[in-house]
């Protein structure tokens, strides 16, 4: 018994940091594609937080149904952890490129899209239910 709870613990945080991984890749292409129109000039600079927050939360989307697909129990609290893991990254590559511990101006705004994504991610995955498919059983065949 010890051992598959040990089992379904590690497939439970290796989802997490998968999750957190596509999180990441998904991100930063999305802030390229996002530096990108700034210097185009097809969005000025002062709509910048908003082109953050939209990576933000579409990156914790991605990451928590990347998450979720690989762990399909608990499907709400996979894709929040995801999430959070990928702002926890965030935050840790942060101090280590700039020395600096604070969440700036636009920090709980990037980790509420965040939140919001993991959420949204975990809510739809938990409606899909990829796999199970009821069964019309024999008395309901022979009623109609």
């Amino acid at each position: 018994m010890k051992g598959k709870r040990a089992a379904g613990k590690k497939a439970f945080v290796l989802s997490i940091l998968f999750g957190a991984a596509v999180s990441l890749v998904v991100y930063f292409v999305a802030l390229a594609l996002a530096a990108r129109l700034v210097l185009s000039g097809a969005v000025g600079e002062d709509r910048l937080i908003i082109l953050m927050c939209a990576a933000a939360f579409i990156a914790a989307f991605a990451g928590g149904m990347s998450a979720v697909l690989r762990y399909r129990f608990r499907a709400l609290l996979t894709a929040l952890a995801a999430a959070l893991a990928f702002f926890v990254a965030l935050y840790i590559l942060g101090f280590i490129l700039y020395d600096d511990l604070s969440l700036g101006k636009y920090g709980l705004f990037i980790l509420a899209a965040a939140l919001i994504g993991g959420a949204v991610s975990g809510l739809s995955a938990r409606s899909v239910r990829v796999g199970k498919k009821h069964k019309i059983s024999q008395k309901r065949l022979k009623k109609t």
